[in-house]
C-alpha cells in the first residue's frame, strides 16, 4: 500500500514485538496472560520545530513530534531521526496494516501544535512560534493484552522495539513461594548473582538498622533477607575453598561483534542490542578451568567501557569447580544506559 508520506521501513517481526511485550510482563511478575490482538499500525505524525518566547525568562527551542490523529506531543519521534534508519512510502509487504487518519490537517499542524507547545511551558500560545512542520508515519506493533482482569495496549515501534504503554501495567506481587524459587534460580547464573549482589550491602545494613527494607511489603522484606543470607553463604564458600591452579576465558557473543577494519585486522567493534526498557546489552560466555589437584572458586568481573567510563558491570563465577580439563562455561549478559559508542570489552579476575 502506497502512503501518502514517508514512513521508516520496519526492521521488527510482529513474533519478535511480542517478545519484547512478553519480557516486560515476566518482569512485572505475570506469568499468566493472553495476547487478544497484534496489527502493524502506521500513526501519522508532525514533525516540526519550536521557539518559545519568554519575557525576561529562557527562551527554549527545540524540536518535538505531534500525533496527526490524537493531537498529542511525542517526544520518542525525533529520535528515530537521528538512526540510520530506511525511508519508505510503502507499508511493510505480508503483513497485514492500518493507517491511522490524519485528523489534523496541513493546515491545522501549527495552530494545534502551538497550543500543545504552550501549555507544556505554561505559557499562551502566542508565545511559541512553530516551524518546519512535516508528515510522516511511524509504524508501531499494538499489542493487546489481557492480564491483571484488564486489558491494556502496548505500542512497540517496528524499528528499534521500544514499547510505550507499559507504565500502565501493575507489578504482581509474588507468593513467598515464587519469590523463593525465583531467587534460588537466580543464583545459578552470573547475571542474577551480579544483579543479587548489587543488593546485598545495603539490605544487609538496612536489616541490622531496623530500617524498613526498599519495596515494602512482608513478603518482599523476608524475600531480601533470603537473598542477603544465601549471598553470606556463597560468600563463605568463595573465600574457604581451596584455591590452586585455573584459568578464565570471557568473550563476546558473536551476534554482538562487526566486522573488523583493514582486511579483517584489528579489533571488532561491539554491537550491543536494546532491551525492552531500551537500555543496550550483550551477552557472552567466560570459560573456567581447574588445572589443579583440589577444587577451586573463580570469580571474573566484566566491564564494558567507552574510553575511560565504565558503563556497565556483571560477574561470572564458577564455586567449587573440580579439577578438569574441560572447561566449565558460564553465560553473562552486561546491561547499560543507552548511549553512542564506540564501546570495549574487558574482564579481570577478582580472585
Amino acid at each position: 500500500m502506497i502512503l501518502d508520506a514517508q514512513s521508516f521501513k520496519t526492521v521488527l517481526t510482529p513474533e519478535a514485538a511480542m517478545g519484547i511485550v512478553q519480557k516486560a510482563l515476566a518482569q512485572k511478575g505475570w506469568k499468566k496472560f493472553e495476547i487478544e490482538d497484534v496489527k502493524l499500525v502506521y500513526v501519522p505524525y508532525w514533525l516540526f520545530s519550536f521557539d518559545v518566547i519568554a519575557q525576561g525568562g529562557a527562551s527554549p527551542t527545540g524540536k518535538t513530534a505531534l500525533n496527526a490523529f490524537t493531537g498529542e506531543l511525542n517526544d520518542f519521534i525525533p529520535v528515530l531521526f537521528d538512526r540510520p534508519l530506511k525511508k519508505t512510502r510503502e507499508t511493510a509487504e505480508g503483513v497485514e496494516a492500518e493507517i491511522e487518519p490524519t485528523s489534523i490537517t496541513a493546515g491545522e499542524v501549527k495552530e494545534a501544535a502551538a497550543v500543545k507547545v504552550a501549555a507544556h511551558v505554561g505559557l499562551g500560545k502566542d508565545s511559541v512560534s512553530i516551524s518546519g512542520a512535516t508528515k510522516f508515519y511511524v509504524p508501531f506493533y499494538r499489542i493487546w493484552v489481557d492480564v491483571a482482569n484488564d486489558t491494556f495496549k502496548i505500542d512497540v515501534d517496528a524499528m528499534l522495539g521500544y514499547p510505550s504503554g507499559l507504565e500502565a501495567l501493575p507489578e504482581r506481587t509474588k507468593s513467598w513461594d515464587e519469590a523463593t524459587k525465583e531467587t534460588v534460580e537466580k543464583l545459578k547464573t552470573p547475571s542474577g548473582w551480579a544483579e543479587l549482589g548489587s543488593k546485598t550491602v545495603s539490605e544487609v545494613g538496612k536489616a541490622a538498622s531496623g530500617a524498613p527494607i526498599s519495596g515494602g511489603g512482608l513478603s518482599k522484606q523476608w524475600l531480601q533477607i533470603g537473598l542477603v543470607l544465601a549471598i553470606l553463604v556463597l560468600a563463605y564458600f568463595t573465600i574457604v575453598a581451596p584455591q590452586t591452579s585455573g584459568s578464565v576465558d570471557c568473550k563476546l557473543a558473536e551476534t554482538y561483534l562487526g566486522k573488523a577494519a583493514w582486511f579483517g585486522l584489528g579489533s571488532r567493534p561491539i554491537i550491543p542490542s536494546y532491551d525492552a526498557n531500551g537500555s543496550m546489552f550483550v551477552q557472552g560466555a567466560c570459560f573456567f578451568t581447574n588445572t589443579g589437584s583440589g577444587p577451586m572458586t573463580l570469580v571474573e568481573k566484566l566491564s564494558i567501557t567507552s574510553g575511560d567510563r565504565i558503563l556497565g558491570n556483571s560477574v561470572a563465577m564458577v564455586v567449587n569447580l573440580p579439577p578438569s580439563k574441560v572447561p566449565s562455561q558460564q553465560y553473562f549478559n552486561i546491561t547499560w544506559p543507552a548511549q553512542p559508542g564506540p564501546f570495549a570489552f574487558s574482564h579481570e579476575g577478582v580472585m
